[in-house]
């Protein structure tokens, strides 16, 4: 059986709404923290001990930290425009095409002839559209890139 919880910006302190609110430069009415839980807590219960089943954040520090490796080790000096430069051609892309390349990648998977990073290719055609978009999510208004 499992049991969740969540934790919503509300049930955190005072102080820590505060630090959040400042770290982040926003506001509560500028988030959707009153609709989606900023944590949630997962655990699988096996013969009356309470099993951690995931560690969402540790497993996302975890993935960031290889992508970090995966796109300097193989991208960036792969399409840099000179070497040492600042600028490569991915960073000059389109978001259409990222978003494209993102869905080149999944079907690939999908259809069961996924290659060696693919996985990797999909996370990275995915930071780069959320780059191009302004860091924006992309919905039915037009982003430009």
């Amino acid at each position: 059986m499992i049991k969740t919880v969540e934790i919503y910006f509300k049930d955190l302190t005072p102080e820590t709404q505060a630090q959040i609110r400042e770290e982040f430069g926003t506001s509560e009415k500028d988030e959707n923290w009153d609709v989606f839980p900023i944590a949630v807590i997962d655990r699988e219960e096996e013969e009356g001990e309470p099993v951690e089943k995931m560690q969402r954040v540790e497993d996302w520090k975890e993935f960031a930290r290889h992508m970090q490796s995966y796109i300097q080790e193989r991208t960036v000096g792969k399409y840099a425009l000179a070497k040492g430069s600042n600028i490569d051609l991915m960073s000059i892309s389109d978001l259409k095409i990222c978003v494209w390349n993102v869905l080149k990648y999944a079907l690939r998977a999908m259809n069961g002839r996924m290659k060696e990073h693919d996985i990797e290719k999909m996370a990275h055609y995915s930071q780069l559209a959320w780059t191009l978009s302004g860091r924006k999510a992309i919905g039915d208004e037009k982003v430009s890139a």
